[in-house]
């Protein structure tokens, strides 16, 4: 997995969690349930988790 996201990660993509890598341009929304629990809405309402610690990095990338 870490090999595949190596190769996407110029194309876009970010790794949210350690099992799921999503296309940038497809997140509509990020839902907070509680203080350390997120999820990713994408443009096809399909739901992802993302990691506590990915959390920094993905707001560093959409300029949150």
């Amino acid at each position: 997995m870490s090999e595949l996201e190596q190769q996407l990660t110029t194309l876009g993509f970010f790794r949210c969690h350690r099992s799921y890598l999503v296309n940038l341009q497809q997140i509509a929304e990020l839902i907070s349930y509680s203080r350390n629990s997120y999820t990713l809405i994408l443009k096809n309402k399909s739901k992802l988790p993302l990691s506590r610690g990915k959390l920094t990095d993905l707001k560093a990338l959409i300029n949150f």
